[in-house]
């Protein structure tokens, strides 16, 4: 079973400048954001049916991929940490 983990570094300085760069960050990583939840949704009703059917997952890896990437896009449009996401989830 893979474990899923996320760290946030926060600093309690804010600059002017990195909140407007996230402004227009913002605009790539909804895309990718979006297309991952899609396929993610498809893959969650995809392993269900395999889980009753055959009684193995498939697709967990990228739905944890999706959940750690969500986490960090989220900390980062909420002014929880200035740490750059990926704009592609590693």
């Amino acid at each position: 079973m893979e474990t899923v983990s996320v760290d946030i570094k926060s600093d309690p300085k804010a600059s002017r400048v990195e909140v407007l760069v996230r402004l227009l960050y913002w605009i790539p990583l909804m895309i990718v954001m979006v297309i991952m939840a899609v396929v993610s949704v498809i893959l969650f009703y995809i392993n269900i049916l395999t889980c009753l059917i055959l009684g193995k997952r498939i697709g967990g890896s990228f739905i944890g991929k999706y959940v750690s990437y969500s986490a960090k896009y989220m900390a980062y449009m909420m002014f929880a940490t200035d740490e750059r996401p990926p704009i592609m989830p590693e």
